[in-house]
């Protein structure tokens, strides 16, 4: 006679839990996935942005600038060597795909434009720099679409 009280296995309503939570994990990480990507784009815009500035700060310190921004560009800065990946490709897409530049605002300012996708990308960053050092006065975002963050260095 076979017992069958010492045959193991899971019940049907233990398997309905067991997927019930699964599902409600997956639809946690499915609503979270947008701010996920958002937030890996913001983390690449700050680090191009720091990269843009380093450039641009060392461009001024050449010798041959003698302490000048005149004549910077996003283009001079790829032309001269300066590690501003992935701008020495000649375009100035940056990772939201839009534009960033740079251009002399005066001999010892530079402004630093990047354009964003969305306004809270680039109100975050504008947070990072507020205070940073090199960035004179406080960053701003502005526009409709796409949003612009713009700031002086020295």
């Amino acid at each position: 006679m076979v017992r069958f009280d010492r045959i193991r296995g899971i019940t049907l309503p233990e398997m309905g839990l067991y997927v019930g939570l699964l599902a409600i994990v997956g639809l946690f990480v499915v609503g979270q996935w947008g701010n996920i990507q958002s937030g890996v784009r913001t983390e690449q815009a700050y680090a191009e942005i720091v990269r843009v500035k380093t450039a641009a700060e060392a461009y001024r310190s050449a010798p041959a600038q003698a302490g000048s921004y005149a004549s910077i560009s996003v283009e001079v800065l790829a032309d001269n060597g300066y590690n501003i990946e992935p701008f020495t490709d000649g375009a100035d897409e940056n990772v939201y795909g839009l534009d960033v530049s740079v251009a002399s605002s005066s001999d010892v300012d530079a402004t630093i434009t990047y354009q964003f996708d969305a306004e809270a990308d680039c109100e975050q960053l504008v947070d990072r720099l507020t205070d940073a050092v090199g960035v004179k006065g406080t960053p701003a975002c502005s526009g409709t679409g796409p949003h612009l963050l713009t700031f002086v260095i020295e």
